[in-house]
């Protein structure tokens, strides 16, 4: 029989030791089962890799083994060595049987290859296909489709929004609480033909994502509510997998999904003996990953566990990074690009996806991706290091407000340096191009003329991809907002592939592919600068791929010439983004030069560009974000910056009309929850500050909070060192009485001083203004 359809879903069913997928044809859904037996590869001398093949052919998890010749890593480019495949029987088995082999090798002896690539992607690739592909099923899988494909079919796939409550017997959701309603509603679907059919998004053409629930502007279906009556929690529960399946729902949406209502539904249904399924088939018993808390850039990162569905995608927007910045479109555009299925990819980082595309590129080359790579940078002495590991150019910006300001940005500067240069740790000094044309000023580094690198392979039709994207939302304002998500998440696949040339644990990452790549960047904005210098222009700050450039005189040459003169030098676009009204470039507050990411400003076009202030930042309490973006609503009536100084007063009322709503006690208290990432345990913390004081009163509610997991609290009293009267954390505002009036007074007027620093209001100055002390007027 043949089977019609696109692929919905792939993963490994681990007890049959079979892959299955999902496919969604014109009639409904079919389950296929597929036989797939992956393998490993170990690269050692001839000899133990026959002593090995012996030891291994023995065990009843391997199918069998056979010695070949091939290229193996990408660093041995065409070099054949001797590797041994093994092909495993047993899939839970894989990793088991790859430390064992490196434990025979005394983990320095055995090279091993191709073993922690997810089974999904390792079958995807074999069958030379992807997530929602266009497939024909007979005997054998056949693609119909075009994995880089710009414009393609989606399945039209079925939504909805899972809902729960319960009779809490405490402030915050417990397993044990008896279950009170479930809530299905249904969503817009999405998919279609290109350009037909109902699409997912907001409809306002910025198309990030969806993920904020009720008010996003879908047009949502008729709730359906399933009350649970006092014993009838698995009647219920019963109900609700029967109702998934009638509205044939493809995805599933929730918030907070995989920390809290997917545990919590199954806890339920175990206690009161129900046959609950929120998949197509049997739910996994177990997480598909665990928690976790990790480092990454600074700050410390917190990871739910993932509760993965099976025949039905289960996205979480409170856990989907992606979902949230690019919604469902641009989740499908990665999900077929990257071979990640769709609702894995939710959960993962942008990094995670462009590494999947690398190593998809390796093995379709005929390369082995290795396991625990171990590759050290290379000796540099400390004069060295000095001049290699510099980052990106940054020129200090001049604090003030300026009007007439120019801002020009380089296209994806750092991804386009690596496919012009060709950038990749295969390719990076070569002995076969070596020459001064192929050397970075001021570095020793050289990259390849005659082999075409995998990153910049890799990176190449990501850029057109993105370009098209951009191109096409003029082109069809109809569509606009399915390209707006597509281009969005592209952007962040671009941002990401730079950081991952220089990160440890990547699988195609090396330190001096990050040195080399900064070192062009640096070149380029000194390039750049002598050309907007040589035409009239003083430049006022800039920061890796930016510029922002003040005409020194009339006779300045117009900014579009000097933008095609700098492209057509560097020979990367560099776009024109627009001239300021006037632009305001913030200090630090502890030493008053020009911070380096700190600005606002108003764009000729009437918009708003704002970096770097409480506005931006996730941890500031909405009324504090309101009372600054007021300000800004007066501010940018002003054309130039003498309109601005005399719009200040005006500003500054904004500012004390907020404050005198908070010394009116008629705040909302959910509107002052400052929002934190705790990176410690609590019992690690010294001293009782507020992240303390928050953690202790979730541990008193019965929750165990993990380092990076997100905790907001409101402040009662910042100088008591009692953790029951310092802060009240969202789970406890029903015991709210008061908040810590000078406290918030303190923090209302820093958001005003963030604004006005430039012209001299530092805190104190706006503190006294909120209280009438002093004229709103700019000081001397």
């Amino acid at each position: 029989m043949r089977l019609d359809g696109h692929i919905l879903d792939v993963f490994p069913d681990e007890r049959n030791d079979l892959m299955v997928l999902w496919i969604r044809t014109a009639s409904g859904v079919e389950r296929v089962v597929d036989t797939f037996w992956p393998t490993f590869n170990v690269v050692a001398p001839l000899d133990d890799l026959r002593n090995l093949g012996r030891r291994m052919e023995a065990l009843p998890a391997v199918r069998g083994v056979e010695l070949e010749r091939r290229r193996a890593g990408l660093l041995d480019g065409d070099r054949e060595r001797d590797v041994l495949t093994v092909e495993v029987g047993r899939y839970r088995q894989m990793r088991t049987l790859a430390d064992m082999v490196d434990r025979l090798g005394g983990y320095r002896d055995f090279e091993l290859y191709n073993v922690d690539i997810r089974l999904a992607q390792r079958y995807l690739i074999d069958r030379d296909a992807f997530p929602l592909a266009r497939v024909s099923v007979s005997r054998r899988l056949e693609c119909l489709d075009q994995r880089l494909a710009m414009e393609y079919e989606v399945p039209l796939m079925r939504r909805a929004e899972l809902e729960v409550e319960a009779h809490q017997t405490g402030r915050v959701l417990r397993e044990t609480d008896p279950l009170l309603r479930i809530t299905l509603t249904p969503l817009p679907p999405v998919g279609g033909a290109p350009g037909e059919g109902l699409t997912e998004g907001r409809g306002n053409g910025k198309g990030r994502g969806n993920g904020k629930g009720r008010g996003n502007g879908e047009a949502r279906g008729e709730p359906l509510v399933l009350e649970a009556e006092a014993g009838e929690e698995a009647a219920v529960l019963e109900e609700a997998t029967r109702q998934l399946d009638r509205l044939d729902v493809d995805v599933l949406e929730t918030r907070d999904g995989d920390s809290a209502l997917l545990p919590y539904l199954r806890a339920r249904a175990e206690a009161s003996g129900a046959a609950l399924r929120l998949g197509r088939e049997e739910d996994p018993r177990v997480a598909a990953r665990k928690e976790r808390s990790y480092h990454s850039y600074g700050r410390i990162v917190y990871k739910p566990p993932f509760q993965a569905l099976r025949g039905r995608i289960h996205v979480d927007r409170s856990s989907s990074f992606l979902h949230r910045e690019s919604g469902l479109h641009g989740l499908i555009d990665l999900s077929r690009i990257s071979q990640m299925p769709l609702q894995v990819l939710s959960r993962l980082s942008p990094g995670t996806a462009i590494s999947s595309m690398q190593v998809h590129h390796a093995l379709t080359r005929g390369y082995l991706v290795q396991w625990r790579k171990n590759l050290p940078e290379s000796f540099k002495t400390a004069d060295e290091l000095c001049r290699l590991d510099r980052g990106g150019m940054i020129l200090e910006p001049k604090v003030g407000i300026f009007g007439g300001v120019v801002e020009m940005d380089f296209a994806s500067l750092y991804p386009n340096l690596i496919v012009k240069h060709n950038i990749s740790p295969e390719t990076l000094n070569c002995p076969c191009c070596r020459g001064p044309e192929r050397m970075v000023p001021g570095t020793p580094y050289h990259t390849c003329a005659d082999r075409d690198g995998l990153i910049p392979a890799v990176l190449r039709p990501v850029l057109q991809r993105r370009f098209y994207f951009k191109r096409m939302r003029s082109h069809r304002p109809d569509r606009r907002s399915e390209y707006e998500q597509k281009q969005l998440i592209l952007k962040w696949l671009l941002v990401t592939c730079f950081g991952y040339t220089g990160y440890k644990n990547a699988r195609f990452g090396r330190i001096e592919c990050h040195e080399f790549i900064t070192a062009s960047s640096r070149e380029v904005m000194l390039d750049a600068k002598e050309v907007a210098e040589a035409a009239g222009y003083e430049v006022l700050h800039g920061i890796v791929d930016s510029m922002w450039l003040l005409p020194t005189s009339p006779l300045a040459t117009p900014p579009e010439v000097v933008s095609d003169r700098i492209s057509q030098l560097i020979g990367i676009d560099l776009d024109l983004e627009g001239v300021y009204k006037w632009i305001a470039f913030l200090p630090c507050k502890g030493t008053g030069v020009g911070a380096l990411n700190r600005y606002y400003g108003a764009l000729e076009d009437g918009t708003m560009k704002v970096r770097g202030i409480e506005l931006r930042r996730r941890d500031t309490p909405p009324f504090l974000k309101k009372a600054q973006q007021e300000m800004l609503d007066v501010l940018r009536e002003a054309d130039d910056p003498e309109g601005f100084r005399a719009l200040v007063p005006e500003a500054l009322r904004a500012l004390r009309r907020r404050a005198d709503l908070l010394r009116s006690g008629d705040v909302d208290p959910a509107e002052l929850l400052f929002t934190t990432s705790p990176s410690k345990e609590l019992d690690e913390y010294q001293q009782m500050n507020v992240s303390a004081a928050a953690l202790r009163q979730l541990k008193d509610e019965g929750v165990e909070s993990q380092p990076g997991r997100s905790v907001q609290y409101l402040v009662a009293d910042a100088s008591s060192g009692d953790w029951r009267r310092k802060v009240l954390i969202r789970e406890r505002l029903d015991l709210f009485q008061r908040y810590d009036l000078a406290h918030y007074l303190k923090v209302l007027a820093r958001t005003g001083e963030s604004l006005l620093l430039p012209l001299g209001y530092d805190e104190q100055r706006v503190l006294d203004a909120l209280s009438g002390q002093v004229q709103d007027t700019l000081p001397d």
